[in-house]
């Protein structure tokens, strides 16, 4: 692995976690109608911070 794939494979759990609280941002402002779609993309963006940081966890 190169310098700039280590960085961005470095990077990839904080864009993650900042993509998790951008998506529950817009959960809090979604619309009834909206919310169960938003409410998908929530816990999408949450099962890929989290299986980042379990990728990362398994590679130490």
């Amino acid at each position: 692995m190169d310098k700039h794939s280590k960085k961005a494979f470095s990077d990839e759990p904080a864009a993650a976690l900042r993509k998790w609280k951008a998506a529950m941002a817009r959960f809090d402002a979604a619309a009834p109608d909206e919310a169960k779609i938003v409410a998908l993309e929530v816990e999408a963006a949450r099962r890929r911070y989290v299986f980042l940081l379990e990728q990362r966890r398994a590679e130490q």
